[in-house]
């Protein structure tokens, strides 16, 4: 046969319980050719099987069973390297083989050109002298492959100063008194460097100091001074990192933070592993949650079952909902409280100035009417002592409990 001067390579995007796909290339042997099918490799007789063995415009490729629409389906030449003509002295020397044995290395040259078509090159116009090898396994794993100043690959570690970086810029104004600001990340992290410029003139690193978050220089800027900070941290290959974004609200004299700390403001019960179906004992997430010292906590829609006292041992606090559809639905059988307070003084006394707010949430399992808690604490439901809210202080907005 002629070998024709095509590419080695045909792809297709399925229709509905479509079998029977066309490729247009030359092979010697019905293994000669790979079929992939999503990016995963078939196999002949089992998956499909190949007509037009030997044509010089190929043939087709029929699936066992009909692909599911939207099915990417690629096919190319991927014959081995390999001579299997030899030729003896004296002995026959025909037409036919001498064909094949040459149709044979044009087929392997298409084969080549296709995987060479796919590759990372540099242009034709590019001086032979630069090397395109890449750097040992050893030396670029886990980096980032960069190229030196002449064009060639090298590599570059988080860390190193040309890494790739997350800038966080802040701005603030001198009061002509003030010596320290408050960055909205800290400094000081693998790979990160910070700038400082007062009215637009960089600041030698001697006029001022950071430690944490704290940014203290030796003199104060002058009243009204543009002071601009831009701090460069490279993250780990595939990580990024909230605290490095920062967040101004919108509104005159808003602060800027960051938007770690934004996130932050609030905690939901799901932040700690809180379900919320209805089935699962929620009760550990949800002591977490609170346990966490954040101020608001907060329930998405769900129902949390607690089966035991949840402790509470700050001086404030807000639990809140998303109406109806968030509710804590109590399930312990025995006369225990669902919320109990456990702060106390410094003295040992009882801190009577705590207050929980409960908020558009739905209590379920807390029986009928409220009534007095014994010692002014709390709520409770009906004549009995159970399922106190065993808390010196609290508010009810748009709380339903039944």
């Amino acid at each position: 046969m002629t070998v024709s001067n095509t590419t080695s390579r045909n792809q297709y995007t399925a229709t509905s319980g479509q079998t029977v796909f066309p490729y247009t290339f030359e092979i010697f042997d019905k293994n000669d050719i790979a079929v992939l099918k999503n990016g995963t490799l078939l196999s002949e007789g089992t998956n499909y099987t190949v007509s037009g063995v030997g044509n010089d415009s190929g043939g087709n490729i029929t699936l066992t069973v009909g692909a599911t629409a939207g099915d990417i389906l690629t096919f190319y030449r991927d014959m081995a390297y390999q001579r299997l003509t030899d030729y003896q002295n004296s002995g026959d020397f025909l037409a036919q083989e001498v064909n094949d044995d040459f149709d044979r290395l044009w087929l392997a040259v298409q084969q080549n050109s296709e995987g060479n078509d796919r590759a990372i090159v540099k242009p034709i116009t590019d001086s032979a002298s630069i090397d395109m090898t890449l750097p040992a396994s050893a030396d670029r794993a886990n980096s980032f492959l960069t190229f030196d100043a002449t064009g060639a690959p090298s590599v570059t570690r988080a860390g190193d100063p040309a890494a790739p970086s997350s800038i966080v810029r802040q701005q603030f104004t001198g009061d002509g008194a003030t010596l320290v600001y408050t960055l909205a990340s800290a400094p000081g992290a693998l790979g990160q460097s910070m700038q400082v410029f007062i009215d637009g003139v960089y600041q030698e690193n001697d006029t001022y100091s950071v430690s944490g978050t704290s940014l203290t220089f030796s003199e104060a800027p002058p009243l009204n001074a543009s002071i601009e900070t831009v701090a460069f941290e490279v993250n780990a290959i595939g990580e990024t990192s909230s605290n490095l974004v920062s967040y101004t609200p919108a509104g005159s004299g808003a602060v800027q933070t960051s938007v770690q700390s934004k996130l932050r403001e609030t905690v939901s019960v799901k932040d700690f592993g809180a379900v919320g179906d209805g089935v699962t004992d929620d009760t550990a997430a949800i002591q977490a949650a609170i346990d966490s010292g954040n101020p608001e906590i907060f329930f998405p829609q769900g129902t949390y079952n607690v089966s035991s006292t949840l402790n509470y041992d700050k001086t404030s606090s807000i639990f809140f909902g998303e109406g109806k559809g968030s509710i804590v639905k109590f399930t312990a059988t025995t006369d225990i409280p669902l919320f109990n307070h456990t702060f106390v003084d410094s003295d040992g006394s009882d801190q009577y100035n705590s207050r929980i707010t409960f908020k558009d949430l739905f209590l379920q399992g807390l029986g009928g009417l409220l009534g007095a808690g014994g010692y002014g604490y709390g709520i409770k439901c009906g004549d009995s002592s159970a399922n106190l809210i065993n808390i010196p202080f609290y508010t009810l907005s748009n709380v339903y409990i039944y």
